[in-house]
Formats: C-alpha cells, structure tokens, sequence
C-alpha cells in the first residue's frame, strides 16, 4: 500500500484498482500485501459501495468481510455522520480531478460505527485511483489518540491551575534564555504581568539585582541537568524594593531526553532571612549567656549523649567541648552508676517533662577526682512538643557543701564538748521513730543529767574552769557508757544518754546509776577537788511519746522531778508530772484573762509601830477574784505569776494602784500613812523601774518617802548590778528599800551592805514558836541587833499573840504586821480600822498629855 500511495500511476495496473468489486474481490482478498497492512484498508467504488476490505478494517468494525462487500460505505457510518463524510469524499474527489492520483492528506478525522452500534473516532487518509474508479482509505482507529490528548489537556488545565495556585513564584526560560511562562505568584512577587514578561531575555529583566552572569551561571548549571536548591539571591520589585528569595531550579526535558527549558521556583525569604538573623543573634547572646554563666551547662540527649557544652563545663569538668559532643556522658563515677536506679529516675523525670532543680551529686573530672555539684535540669522540647533533649545546669558546690558541713557540725555539735547537741538529739529520736515498729522494735530511753550548783562552781573557779570540768565530765561519760548507747549535751548544765534495747525501767536504772557514780566522783581542776550533785530523769518509747519534741520534754519533766525530790535522784516520767505542768499552763493562762478582764484586786495589812501602837504604813497584797468563786488567795498563783509574761506590767499596776488608793485615803483623813509594794523580778529584768516608779508618784503627786518597795531573797541573789542601780535611784529620791523575808534563804550579810536598803523584814516563821522556842528567840534577836547594827529599822510579820507583841517590844523591834492586830483587808475595810486606830491613839494621846499635865 504505501507503494501504491507513493506511485499512484501504478493504481490502475495494480488488482486492487479493478472497476467492478465483485470481479476483483477475490484478487484483493488475497493479496498479501493487502491483508498484511498494519492499518485498516477499505476500497470503496465511484458509487459508493464497498469493493475491498482487510483483515484488520474487519476486525475494527467488527463484520466479516462478506457482510461489507457490495454494501455503502454508510454502513460503518453513525448515521449523524454519513451525509457529512459523504460530502467530504465527493469534495475531495471532484478536488482532486485536476490532479489525478494525488493522495489526500491524513488527519481528517471521522465518527466511525461498528457492528454492535458503539461509535468510535477515526482517523483516514483518501487516496483516489488515477481514472478515480475506487478510492483507497486508510483508517486509524484513534480513540487511545483522543483519549490521551483529552488526558494531556486536563493534566495540562491541571498543571495550570496548581502552577497559578501555586505559593511560590514559577517561571521557567527556554533555551535561547526567553521567559517562558509566568505564574500568578510570580506576577505577586516580582510586580510584573505574564504578558509583560514572556517571551523576554531572563537575564535583561529588571528584576535581576547584580551581576547577570551569576545569573547566567545559575541556568548553564541548570542547563548541563543539574538541580539546583535554595540558592539565595537578591531581587526587585517593579516598585524598586529589593528582598530576598530563595531559588530552585530543575532542567525540563523534551521526548527525546534534551533540554529544552529551565523551571525556575522562587520564594519570598526575607522574613526568614530575618527571623534566621534574628535566630542567629538570640543563638549568639545565648551563647555569650551559656559561655559566661558561673555555671556548667550542657545538653544531653534520650541516649545520654553530649549535644553541648559550655566553657564552664570545659573549665569544671577538664574536659573540652571537642572531646565529649556526640559522645556518651561520661561524668558519673563508677560507684554510682549509669544505669543506677538513682541516676535513671533523675534522667527519666526530666525526659517526661519535668524539671528538676538543686539535686547534688558527685561527678567525675578528666583527671579522675570527684567534684560535689548541684544540678539542674530542664526538657528542651521540639515544635512537635516532643522532648528531644536536656538542658543541664551543674555547678561546683564543693566550699557550700564545706559550708554546710561546718553548719551542720555548729547544729548538731556542742562546740566545747563536740558531744551531739539537742538538734541531733531530736533528729535521732525522730529517725528511730519514723523506722521503729512498736510492736517488734527493742525499747528506747533517754536519760537527762542535770548538774545541780553549778552557779556557784562558777562563781568559785571562773569561767575557763568551769568549762574544763565540764570538757572532763563529758569525756567521763562517753568513756563509761554501754557501747550502744550515745551521750549527748543538751543544754550549759545537762547532759543526755540515748540507748537501744533494754526491757524495763530497771534495766535502765542498772544503766544510769553508774553513769551516776562516776559524774559524781571527784575532778581536779586547777588542784581543786571538786565534787558534782548530779539528778536524772528518763523516758521510755514506747509509752512516753511519739515524737522528739514530746519525748524530751517527758524526760526533762522527770529531771525536773528528781531536782526537787531531795530523796530521790533519779526519777522516771508518769503521767502525773505531765498533768502538774499541764495545769500549771493553764494557771498561766487564766492569769493572762484575770488581767485582761480586771479580777484582780489589792488588800492591805496594816503595819503597826510597836513604841505606841499607831498605824503607820500598810503591806499591799494581790488578791484574785474569780467570778463566781471565792477568793484566790496568793499561795495558789503568785509564784505562777511571778514568771509570767505579764508580771511587768501587773507590777507597775500593783504600785500605781497601791499608791492612788493611798492618796484617797490621805484625803479621807488617814495621813502620812506608808504604803509597802512588792516587785517582781520582771520589773527588774525590763531594765526601766527607775522610770516607772517615777511615773508612779507623780502621777498621783505622791510622797516618795511614803513608798516602800519590798525585794526577796529570789531578786537580790548575786549582787546584780541591773537590780541594785535603779534601787540606789529611787533610795535617793527617798523611796524606801525593804528586804522581804529576811533569814529564810541563803542571803548574805554582803545583801544587807551592797543593797540600799531601808528596812528588813523577819520572816513569820521564826515567831511560830515563840516565846517557847530558845533558839527561834535567838534568831530573832540576832537579826533586830544586826539590823540595827547596819542602821535599818526592823518590821516583822506574822504577829498573832499578845506574847509576840511583848516579845518583840522587848527586842526593840519598830513595827509590826499579822492577824493579831488584822488580816489583809480590802480598801474600805482597811480605812475604817485606820481612823478606828487613830481615834484610839489620838485618844490615848490626849489621855497622856492629861496624865503629865
């Protein structure tokens, strides 16, 4: 056939070309080059019909080749389409009559049908025979052609829309170096329209900032098939504004596998640009940060390998950056343990989000020593939120931990002694307690020593020996006590042994009485023998407490205990010393709502000058009147209130309200009346009684030569300066000084002459038994000519006979004060028996000066 079509002079020769298809059909059937074209052949005569068919045109339509001979060509025609194909044959034949044989050219394209009615597109090329008797067509089944070209314009259409959807600048230039296409955002990026920029030299464009041949050099790379990624440049907006973009670009290649264009894909980056120049200044500053922290910082990640490491690290560890990064951590010491669960619960918090801070280890230098560090650490999470690594903070704490030491020893150390202290004392006792089982766990007591008299070892040997003794006592304790038992000094005085594992208090007893014996055998000190009165009392765990705090303190109530019994020396908590101290709180605290409330209130005891019975000063006396209750008489509560916080101020009212009563009775009648007020010691120890006593007269423009302030034996005891200055001011101002129960104690003779006293007063007790007692006589006596030796008048109380009374005159004794003249009496009472004892004196005055005249 393409002979045929090649020569068409040879059509009329040839046996296909026969005029009659029914006479030749055989022929063409079997010729050989007809039936074995690759194509589709149909003959078809001047009237229309069919005069030839092959194999592969029967195979398309889907007749046999007898069905189609003798019929028009309108049969493989749809029927939309037959008079149209007809018009465009009989066209082309009338066409081509001028010249005979010429062929008629392929792509003239048809709707073919086939014998099961399907339609199909087809593609034929008509070549006349030179006498124009048949026609020859090739026919091209082209429905894959179609398909493909409808799939290439959608894939085309698709390109498209994502090329101008796309958010980066797409552009690609030919090989000559002319702008090809243009996408949408490229128009947004550079300013310029496709229609202003295709078919334009890429590198004239005024968009390209510098040198063009690096630009040129950019698509010859490109050109040669390399891909070429982010290569940064810069560019130009059409409004002149320069920024920055990143640059892809990638060789397009024709069917042949040539070159045939560059595609280039271009992005805006100026913000990252700037937030990478940002990033780069924030890495910067942090690494001047981590570089110039006091601290090693390091990273780590989920395998324990070095992603980072300061200089401090560098400096604390040895080790230098570039012989830990990417390696494993190689800090911890041997004994401790990479994996040790310790280590591994540390590493875990933080890869599970957690940050931890102040956990102090050891950790091994390049060298091989170990450095004490304290570390934190923190997770350093990705943008996913995943932990990716660990940010570790390590620094040296070796002098905080030589620190600590030494502070630790101060807490828990005697400082004189290096015996444990009372702080390690309670956080021993404690630690037993939190790991005992009670019903398993062998018993535990302390033991508390208190060495009796120790004030005056002092006052006797000094200070530097004092200390010595107590050094030796120490070391006589550890020395003699049981192997498992541990000595302690708890306070200037006391001492304290803590044991395991005895069964009952008199395992214990067995255990302190010779403990005991040897604090109490004679020391030397400075070749002085000197001998120590040792008390103890102990409690036991279970039974005396649950915590330190309450155990101690069981223990000291039982010391407490053993120092007041004279018999018995060593004592063992009960549960009734716990409620004497209990009550005696709870004296305290009613004492603080008695003040509060004003249920307090003052008697007054007269005192009597003895030469001629006249009244001449009152004792001002606190009594408490409970609401509802009887009166509280000052043997149930003065000493309680004597050492509580309110004892200052209940002083200072005490003499104001002494001195103000005083005043009224002076203006009812009852004049130059002495009014005697008792001190607290707390008024001492406020360091301003000069000052308040002050306050106190001339509040009430009071006589100081009618006040008496009456001190014991408890406030004057050790010659205090604190207490024997502001008595020498207010003795100055004319106050009047008594010594209070003179001779029952230990006072001194050096008392009676440091002190500014005025006046002494003789105990009640040594008049019990007078006139029968010789020897209480002898005392008394002793005691008048002895104040009055030291020119200080003489008042004593507790008078309750007429025998006393006679006793007393005949001592010479001044005054007097007890029941046999009146007992302690409220205000009112008080002043109607003073004009009742002036009514007499004056009387009996009046009667004596009668008598004489």
């Amino acid at each position: 056939m393409k002979n045929l079509q090649k020569n068409p002079k040879n059509w009329a020769s040839d046996p296909v070309c026969k005029k009659s298809a029914p006479q030749t059909g055989d022929i063409w059937e079997n010729d050989f080059l007809f039936e074995q074209y690759p194509d589709a052949i149909l003959i078809v005569d001047n009237k229309g019909n069919i005069a030839g068919v092959n194999k592969h045109l029967s195979e398309m339509f889907g007749y046999e080749k007898h069905e189609m001979l003798g019929n028009t060509i309108e049969m493989l025609l749809p029927k939309g389409h037959r008079r149209s194909h007809v018009k465009k044959r009989n066209n082309y034949i009338n066409t081509a009559a001028s010249d005979a044989g010429r062929p008629m050219e392929t792509g003239t394209k048809f709707q073919a049908q086939r014998k099961d009615g399907s339609c199909f597109p087809i593609d034929i090329m008509l070549s006349p025979s030179v006498d124009k008797s048949v026609t020859i067509t090739v026919i091209r089944d082209i429905s894959e052609k179609i398909a493909r070209q409808e799939n290439e314009r959608k894939a085309k259409e698709a390109l498209k829309a994502v090329f101008d959807a796309a958010p980066v600048a797409i552009f690609s230039v030919s090989r000559d170096k002319q702008i090809m296409s243009w996408s949408r955002a490229a128009e947004r990026l550079f300013g310029y329209r496709a229609d202003e920029v295709i078919n334009k030299a890429y590198k004239d464009f005024p968009y390209i900032v510098g040198k063009s041949d690096i630009c040129l050099k950019l698509f010859n790379d490109a050109m040669s098939g390399q891909t070429v990624k982010d290569v940064h440049r810069k560019r130009r907006h059409r409004d002149g504004q320069l920024f920055d973009v990143s640059i892809d670009t990638a060789p397009m290649y024709d069917d042949e596998g040539k070159i045939f264009s560059i595609t280039y894909s271009a992005q805006d980056i100026s913000e990252r640009i700037k937030a990478e120049e940002r990033e780069r200044k924030t890495n910067d500053t942090l690494k001047a940060i981590v570089d110039s922290a006091p601290v090693a910082i390091f990273v780590l990640d989920r395998e324990m390998k070095v992603l980072s490491w300061s200089r401090e690290a560098e400096q604390l560890f040895g080790f230098k950056a570039g012989e830990v990064l990417g390696k494993p951590y190689l800090l911890i010491p041997p004994d401790e343990g990479a994996h040790s669960s310790e280590c591994s619960h540390t590493l875990n918090s933080v890869f599970e989000g957690k940050t931890i801070r102040d956990i102090q280890r050891r950790r091994m230098k390049k060298d091989g020593s170990l450095v004490g560090v304290s570390i934190s650490a923190a997770p350093i999470f990705q943008p996913n939120g995943e932990i990716e690594s660990a940010a570790y903070c390590a620094q040296d704490i070796t002098e905080r931990l030589r620190s600590e030491e030494k502070l630790h020893h101060l807490a828990f150390r005697d400082q004189l002694t290096d015996l444990p202290n009372r702080e390690c004392l309670k956080k021993t006792i404690n630690e037993l307690f939190a790991d005992s089982d009670p019903e398993t766990d062998e018993i535990l007591f302390v033991a508390k020593f208190r060495i009796k008299g120790f004030l005056e070892i002092s006052n006797t040997l000094g200070q530097d020996s004092v200390e010595e003794l107590i050094c030796k006592l120490s070391k006589r304790m550890v020395k003699h006590a049981p192997d498992n038992a541990r000595i302690y000094r708890t306070a200037r005085y006391d001492f304290a042994l803590a044991m395991c594992g005895v069964g009952c208090p008199l395992e214990i007893i067995d255990v302190i009485k010779p403990i005991l014996a040897h604090m109490t055998r004679k020391f030397e000190i400075d070749t002085q023998p000197v001998h120590l009165e040792v008390d103890a009392g102990f409690a036991i765990s279970p039974g005396h407490g649950n915590v330190a705090d309450e155990f101690l303190a069981n223990a000291n109530l039982a010391l407490s205990a053993a120092t007041i019994d004279p018999g018995r020396n060593v004592r063992l908590f009960d549960m009734t010393m716990k409620s004497k101290i209990q009550a005696k709180r709870q004296l305290d605290i009613d004492l603080r709502h008695a003040f509060k409330e004003n249920e307090f209130e003052l008697f007054y005891q007269p005192q009597i000058r003895l030469s001629d019975n006249k009244l001449v000063g009152a004792e001002a006396l606190l009594r408490w009147r409970r609401p509802g209750q009887v009166l509280v008489q000052p043997a149930a509560f003065i000493e309680a209130l004597a050492n509580s916080p309110i004892a200052y101020d209940m002083g200072n009212w005490i003499m104001r309200t002494a001195i103000g009563q005083t005043v009224k009775w002076q203006e009812q009648g009852l004049v130059d009346l002495r009014i005697g007020v008792n001190l607290f010691a707390a008024q001492f120890e406020h360091g301003t009684l000069a000052e308040d006593v002050d306050k106190a007269l001339k509040l009430h423009n009071f006589d100081a030569n009618l006040l008496e302030l009456e001190i014991t034996e408890n406030i004057a005891i050790g010659l205090k300066r604190s207490i024997i200055e502001p008595l020498q001011i207010v003795r100055n101002k004319g106050v009047g000084i008594a010594f209070d129960d003179f001779g029952t104690g230990y006072a001194a003779l050096s008392y009676l002459v440091n002190y500014p006293l005025s006046r002494i007063k003789i105990d009640k007790s040594f008049l019990e038994h007078i006139p029968d007692s010789e020897e209480e006589a002898a005392i008394v006596n002793a005691i008048i000519s002895m104040a009055h030796g030291l020119g200080l008048e003489v008042i004593a109380e507790g008078v309750e006979t007429k025998a006393h009374e006679e006793f007393l005159t005949q001592e010479k004794c001044e005054e007097v004060q007890g029941f046999y003249y009146a007992k302690p009496l409220p205000a009112d009472e008080f002043y109607k028996f003073g004009m009742d004892v002036n009514a007499k004196y004056s009387n009996l005055i009046c009667h004596d000066i009668a008598g004489a005249a």
